[in-house]
């Protein structure tokens, strides 16, 4: 009886593992492979952006592109800013596997030097449920057409 259980158990053992990927299928979305039934994929271009010298009276935007690579509808659920003066413009409308769409940033602020932005997108992506955006530049006082001198240059390399 031992012989038999032992035999079963092997048996069973044998059986799921020889099953357990004789389903699964690759496909490949703009150069990304993935697996079938992953679920939504979210793939950004670029998830920072340099914008070099804003205006503080004059503010300035960015995009972010963005494609579903997944297999199902990505949703994005809430857009986050750090700050009150960033506003931002997403789709609440599901995304269908294999579209691409943007995000809109938008930021005028009074403060001058240095600007550092982020805002955190949550979504369904099975890959990066969350993911920040990042936006750099440097802001100037358009009136006076100069920078303030208590604050220090601006360095490109974060």
């Amino acid at each position: 009886m031992k012989k038999g259980i032992i035999t079963l158990l092997f048996a069973a053992v044998f059986m799921t593992s020889c099953n357990s990927n004789s389903n699964t299928q690759t496909k490949t979305v703009n150069n990304e492979r993935t697996v079938a039934g992953e679920g939504p994929i979210i793939s950004f271009v670029e998830t920072k952006a340099e914008l070099d010298t804003i205006t503080s009276t004059e503010g300035t935007q960015c995009t972010f592109y963005y494609t579903n690579t997944g297999d199902q509808p990505l949703l994005l659920s809430s857009a986050i800013s750090s700050c009150g003066c960033v506003k931002i413009d997403w789709s609440k409308d599901p995304l269908m596997p294999g579209l691409s769409d943007s995000i809109t940033i938008s930021v005028k602020t009074q403060q001058l030097g240095n600007l550092m932005k982020a805002v955190v997108i949550k979504s369904n992506a099975t890959n990066e449920p969350i993911v920040t955006l990042r936006m750099f530049g440097f802001v100037i006082d358009k009136k006076q057409n100069t920078i303030a001198q208590n604050i220090p240059n601006y360095e490109k390399d974060h």
